[in-house]
């Protein structure tokens, strides 16, 4: 069933001007919007265009909730609170009534405490200030696969920088997880991500972002976590002693998933210095500098590529930098290296040359 928006019940509101209830319900099952909602115990007063509703308890989405709405459509510009409060609850079935894709499936607990004003769902989202607390046990994330990710990622040899992780990416994949863990503030419709923690028993992660929930649009960054024995114990994936982390970014319908910026910088710098140093040696006086050189210049390359960005038409307005750019531009860099080296070694042989001759 479609579900309906926000507007829509803001003008529904409007419509009863003149229109007054004060109602105290109790019953076995209300039929709402094409939902079941069972035992419920609640309160309703609708006033001059003013609504508010106490639920005591009510059974929904195969859960328990309890909280309060309220609606003010009296004010210039009309104004909207939710306080919930619900427990064991099937993460796919809210996510469906909401007109979300199915990402996820699972048991959960939603603490919410949201404030917003407006007459459009555009101006509702983008006026949404207050905080969201979530916790599930027993799911899955659909369309993602954490390990084939990790192994995408791991692999970046195979190319100094990866695209899209598309291997990890399709409508059947699936990450089974047994705890998930999120904790965001919002303020103006955008929800700054301050816990995002997913666990199992062989693969998870942990960080943060910003989602903007007017726009449906990500920009996380993670780290990515592991336990080979599959006991649950997760430690930090690394590579040349570097955190493992990447960065989710771009519409929640199909994001973008990309080494992050700093790992990526580090381990190719990493990876530039012992390439070079299996063709020269790694001590030459000028190693040290060689590996510093390698750093700063990916680091500029890499930190002046942003996540991508959409403008109002909802289009990207920066693009990531194609693989054989950096590539190329850290195999320049190797080479550069390299022809410096052999330029200062014949610039020392012609200067011992020049000192036999005064000989």
């Amino acid at each position: 069933a479609t579900s309906t928006s926000w507007d829509d019940i803001i003008t529904m509101i409007e419509n009863t001007s003149g229109f007054n209830l004060d109602l105290s319900l109790t019953a076995p099952e209300i039929i709402l919007d094409a939902r079941s909602y069972k035992n419920a115990d609640l309160d309703i007063k609708l006033i001059d265009g003013v609504f508010n509703t106490n639920v005591r308890q009510v059974e929904a989405y195969g859960g328990q909730a309890s909280g309060q709405v309220s609606i003010n459509t009296n004010a210039k510009t009309p104004t909207a609170s939710v306080q919930i409060n619900a427990q064991n609850m099937l993460l796919q079935s809210l996510v469906s009534h909401l007109n979300m894709r199915d990402f996820i499936s699972g048991t959960g607990g939603l603490d919410i405490n949201l404030r917003t004003q407006g007459r459009t769902n555009a101006d509702l989202f983008g006026n949404l200030n207050g905080q969201i607390e979530t916790k599930t046990i027993d799911g899955a994330l659909n369309g993602i696969d954490l390990s084939q990710i990790i192994q995408s990622v791991s692999n970046w040899r195979s190319g100094l920088a990866l695209g899209n992780l598309t291997a990890g990416i399709s409508p059947k994949a699936q990450t089974q997880f047994n705890g998930l863990v999120t904790d965001m503030d919002i303020r103006k419709g955008i929800a700054e991500v301050k816990t995002l923690e997913m666990s199992s028993p062989v693969a998870g992660f942990k960080g943060g972002g910003t989602i903007d929930l007017a726009r449906q649009a990500l920009n996380l960054n993670l780290t990515l976590r592991s336990d080979k024995t599959g006991s649950g114990n997760l430690k930090d994936l690394q590579i040349n002693n570097h955190v493992l982390g990447v960065t989710v970014a771009g519409p929640w319908s199909a994001p973008t998933i990309l080494p992050e910026r700093t790992f990526l910088r580090n381990v190719i710098a990493s990876e530039a210095s012992g390439l070079i140093g299996d063709l020269i040696g790694t001590q030459t006086p000028n190693s040290n500098d060689a590996v510093s050189d390698v750093t700063n210049i990916l680091g500029e390359l890499l930190a002046s590529q942003s996540p991508p960005e959409d403008d109002e038409s909802g289009q990207d307005t920066q693009k990531t930098p194609a693989k054989e750019e950096i590539r190329d531009t850290a195999l320049d860099i190797m080479g550069g290296f390299i022809r410096r080296q052999i330029e200062e070694e014949e610039e020392e042989e012609e200067r011992k040359q020049e000192a036999e001759k005064d000989d």
